[in-house]
């Protein structure tokens, strides 16, 4: 692995364990409001679209925990920072803003325009 590499390898695993502390953060608030509905039918309201938005967060954590799993498997196999559409080398520019990006700029761009 080359130094480049390994910088981002330490990002993406530093990235994972905030992701990991704020996904047991967001297991303890939804655990400790599981079933005590106030009795308030506003607050009860409150409540529900708070715990919404506590799923939305667990699940975009865990997406995101998956693709940082993902990235880092790719620099195990080598083939970390290769675009995954077409091959292509993925800039050191957008490997450093997206650590766990799987296309380059060009395949990413045509794919957000379907």
């Amino acid at each position: 692995m080359n130094a480049e590499h390994e910088e981002q390898r330490q990002r993406l695993l530093t990235l994972k364990e905030s992701i990991a502390r704020r996904l047991s953060k967001i297991d303890n608030d939804i655990h400790r409001r599981e079933g005590a509905l106030e009795q308030d039918s506003q607050e009860q309201a409150m409540q529900v679209e708070n715990d919404e938005t506590l799923d939305a967060l667990d699940l975009a954590a865990r997406a995101e925990l998956k693709q940082i799993d993902q990235a880092l498997k790719q620099m195990e196999g080598g083939s970390y920072g290769t675009c995954r559409e077409c091959g292509g080398a993925i800039g050191s520019g957008r490997l450093e803003a997206l650590p766990f990006a799987i296309q380059c700029v060009a395949c990413a761009e045509k794919a957000e325009r379907v």
